[in-house]
């Protein structure tokens, strides 16, 4: 390279020394003169060295040489234009942005330097300067492609879509191979939810350029944008392909299977991200999430326990271990865990109720009692530990305090629904109907849209006989709020049952019996109950039998067990 930039320094200085006297500085040639050809021909050389060296990388000696080449211009738009990309180069932005302004003071009809004071306009978010710019440059080269680049650019920024994809399309016509020029259309229609043809210019871009990393992406996410998963994933794989190992895609590919809830190739794609990264924290973290979904408690302490010996002991990973304990019955080991959650953040209000649970699994429900009220008393400010406590209260049948404890929180909550919906159930417990049914019309009153308050007023309705057209109105608008709720087909069910029209009873327990194995819930023996006091109205004593049957081998409660095969033995010795 030295070589030739010498030789190329020695042709000059002989054209200098040729043009000798002849080579005048252009300050000195008055505008009606002829050019100088000589004068023309040195800064031409001066110009082709600063750009050879340019090329190279060595910008101060380009300068130099650029520099020198304005001096012997007549028309210096060329080297203007190379000084502000230079300086761009270098990071020295006010002097870029000096050489396209001197540029343009001695040739304001140079393309690339207004496509460079368009492009700088731009980058600072100056739109309406940049607009002006580039406009006149078309004005003078109608088909300048990037010009149309730019004027796509702002227009996207501002929002005008149809503006933009106008410009980006006139963009992609003059200049059919830039692999930007498909992208950035693409970008457009994806904002206008056009993501079919989003689709369409993405994969023109990933022709274009197959290693164009965000073209893959876009692509990827307009197929998951049309549930097309499938496309989304094999995306990413062909990306992988160019770019094995490459962690974010691998995690794409990891999450769409997540969320569809297709929890073995999700384990799959996160042990895969683990044999790139043996220590990626965030897969482990993953596959113990999915352990837990899935309930294989044992594997999830496993990738939990790991996190914590990969340096991974924040306080979600211990949380998530001590749910993978609570259920393995491991209470002690759950305990430990649950009391170092709330001893780095006692905001967690989930954690003190798993201990709730394990206190009351324990038979040691007084010990949670006395860690929440030491609670609540710290946190007056917060709903949620009077929710806590309370709940603790009721699980010891201390519904007095729980009664209590609400009645304080309501002044300082004042339009919680939480507070008189749980008021309303203790109500209930205690078989205070009224008295809940208060409550929940309170509920109704804060939030017309709170189906559970309107199912719980119909229900308590058909269940004590009274009111049953109130009663069909509350459950059906509990149904129109969420449509085949098991629990709310069932007291519509029951709301028919109490009306006497037992066909229309079993036409819907049947209904909310087969919604709650849709939706993979564990089926309320009272429904079955319910299906059976309906069967047996019909004289349909086997299928009675049936529904009892059931009901008892689900039931847990011991007296609840006891009345049902009380019943069974009634209707069995009756048969």
């Amino acid at each position: 390279m030295i070589k030739k930039i010498l030789t190329t320094t020695i042709i000059l200085i002989f054209f200098i020394a040729i043009a000798g006297g002849c080579a005048l500085n252009k300050s000195m040639v008055k505008s009606e003169y002829e050019k100088n050809p000589y004068q023309e021909a040195v800064s031409y050389l001066y110009y082709s060295i600063g750009y050879m060296l340019e090329l190279y990388n060595d910008y101060d000696s380009a300068i130099e040489f650029l520099d020198s080449s304005i001096k012997y211009s007549y028309d210096p738009g060329p080297e203007y234009s190379e000084l502000a990309e230079i300086y761009t180069e270098k990071g020295v932005t006010a002097q870029a942005d000096d050489m396209i302004r001197k540029g343009l003071e001695e040739s304001p009809d140079n393309i690339q330097l207004l496509l460079l004071s368009g492009k700088e306009d731009v980058l600072k978010g100056n739109y309406k300067e940049a607009k002006d710019t580039l406009e006149k440059l078309i004005s003078i080269e109608p088909v300048s492609p990037q010009a149309f680049f730019y004027l796509g650019v702002i227009a996207y920024q501002e929002n005008d879509f149809t503006g933009a994809e106008s410009d980006f399309l006139k963009n992609i016509a003059l200049d059919q191979e830039a692999a930007t020029s498909y992208y950035n259309i693409a970008l457009v229609y994806s904002q206008k939810e056009d993501y079919e043809k989003a689709i369409e210019y993405y994969k023109k871009a990933v022709e274009k350029d197959p290693q164009y990393f965000k073209a893959y992406l876009g692509l990827a996410k307009s197929y998951e944008l049309q549930g097309q998963d499938e496309d989304a994933i094999q995306v990413y794989k062909d990306y992988l392909e160019i770019k094995p190992g490459d962690i974010e895609i691998m995690n794409y590919i990891a999450d769409i299977y997540y969320r569809n809830s297709e929890w073995e190739k999700a384990i799959g794609a996160y042990k895969e991200i683990l044999k790139t990264d043996d220590k990626n924290k965030d897969a482990v973290y993953s596959i113990g999430q999915v352990y837990l979904k899935i309930k294989k408690y044992k594997e999830a302490s496993r990738e939990f326990s790991k996190l914590e010996k990969m340096g991974g002991n924040d306080t979600m990973t211990m949380y998530y271990l001590g749910i993978a304990y609570e259920e393995m019955k491991k209470y002690d080991k759950a305990l430990e865990k649950f009391m170092s959650v709330i001893k780095e953040n006692k905001k967690l209000v989930n954690a003190y109720y798993h201990i709730g649970y394990i206190y009351e699994a324990k038979d040691e429900i007084k010990e949670a009692i006395k860690l929440f009220e030491q609670t609540l008393s710290e946190n007056k400010d917060n709903e949620d530990f009077y929710h806590m406590l309370a709940s603790a209260y009721m699980d010891d049948k201390q519904y007095d305090k729980a009664l209590k404890l609400y009645e304080e929180a309501k002044p300082l909550f004042k339009d919680s629904e939480k507070i008189y919906f749980n008021m309303g159930l203790i109500y209930d417990n205690l078989k205070e109907y009224d008295k809940a049914i208060d409550n929940f019309k309170q509920v109704i009153k804060i939030n017309p849209k709170n189906a559970e308050a309107y199912n719980y007023i119909g229900y308590t309705y058909a269940d004590e006989g009274k009111n049953l057209d109130e009663a069909y109105e509350l459950v059906k608008k509990a149904l129109e709020l969420s449509k085949d709720n098991g629990f709310y087909l069932d007291s519509l069910g029951w709301v028919y049952f109490k009306k006497g029209m037992y066909k229309e009873a079993i036409e819907q327990l049947t209904k909310a019996l087969d919604s709650m194995d849709k939706a993979k819930e564990t089926i309320d023996p009272l429904v079955l109950e319910h299906a059976a006091d309906a069967y047996m109205k019909l004289k349909e004593f086997g299928k009675a039998k049936e529904e009892f049957e059931k009901a008892i081998k689900l039931e847990k409660e011991k007296d609840k067990k006891k009345d049902l095969q009380k019943q069974l033995d009634e209707l069995e010795n009756n048969l």
